[in-house]
């Protein structure tokens, strides 16, 4: 298990790091080893909360502005309950960033979608499913009914905003009619 003081230290410095940083400036300035280090950086990527881009052979380390993404893939108490209610519900239910990419989808629109399209995460909706999805334009609720796999389907797509009414992210919610 990862020491929560150090995980903190290498998030606080990142954070303070817009163009982002490479592993060898957090490990040079916190004094941490640099193979300690990227067990810590590979945690806070696989949680969601920082990213990278490749410069060269560097990889330059980010914080993760999305925070849609950071509290769908994180590995909390909340975010575990969250997925465990999408997925005991009787429709299909998929998470956008607010680019349209899927986040997060549910067992259920899995099985609708997943054999459509490989590879569905990371992906834009649009090109998994034909859709007009128009949510990311506006603040307020939209419905479409689509076919997929000659099955009809009304989807309520709802903007997810943050607390000073930015949206965030979409959430699509898909019932079989």
């Amino acid at each position: 298990m990862l020491n929560q003081e150090i995980k903190d230290k290498v998030l606080g410095f990142v954070k303070g790091k817009p163009h982002g940083c490479s592993s060898q400036d957090i490990s040079k300035e916190l004094g941490i080893n640099r193979l300690t280090l990227t067990k810590y950086l590979s945690t806070l990527y696989s949680e969601g909360i920082l990213g990278y881009k490749k410069v060269g052979m560097a990889k330059l380390w980010y914080f993760e502005k999305n925070p849609l993404l950071r509290s769908m893939l994180h590995d909390s108490d909340q975010s575990k309950t969250l997925k465990l209610l999408f997925n005991s519900m009787g429709v299909g239910i998929i998470i956008l960033d607010q680019k349209g990419k899927v986040v997060w989808l549910n067992k259920k629109i899995k099985n609708v979608v997943g054999e459509v399209s490989g590879k569905i995460v990371g992906e834009c909706l649009t090109e998994i499913v034909e859709l007009n999805n128009k949510a990311n334009d506006s603040k307020k609720p939209q419905s479409e009914t689509i076919s997929i796999k000659s099955n009809k389907y009304l989807i309520n797509a709802s903007p997810i905003l943050d607390k000073e009414g930015t949206v965030v992210g979409i959430i699509d919610v898909f019932s079989e009619q």
